[in-house]
């Protein structure tokens, strides 16, 4: 029974000697997450009515998770230099926290993204 439940402690991980803490997703979380991360887009079908069509976009969902990264590897003055304001990383908000992120070098995103979808998405337990 204990499997079917999101263990809420901080995950840590490290990429290139940089170590990072994560928590995992919950249900409820991702759920909370829907308008933030689905787009919706009219289509035009054929008889020239148009619908709203609903799609998942996965940069945005990205962005969702890595609110929840709990503790980065970098100082507060190297986070000033990106973000333009002296704080801590916990003291950040969201924008500026996804705006760190966003001037990582691809390499480095995309090894933060694997490791955030590994911990909330392990190997299902086998019977």
């Amino acid at each position: 029974m204990k499997e079917c439940f999101v263990s809420e402690e901080l995950v840590d991980f490290t990429i290139d000697g940089m170590k990072f803490s994560y928590k995992p997703i919950t249900a409820g979380e991702e759920n909370d997450w829907l308008e933030d991360y689905i787009d919706t887009i009219p289509v035009k079908k054929e008889n020239g009515d148009t619908v709203l069509m609903r799609k998942e976009n996965l940069g945005k969902l990205n962005e969702c998770k890595l609110r929840l990264i709990k503790m980065v590897p970098w100082e507060k003055e190297e986070l000033q230099k990106i973000t333009g304001v002296n704080k801590e990383w916990e003291e950040l908000d969201k924008e500026q926290r996804i705006l760190v992120f966003k001037k990582l070098k691809p390499f480095i995103f995309s090894q933060i993204i694997k490791e955030i979808r590994k911990i909330d998405n392990p190997e299902e337990p086998k019977n």
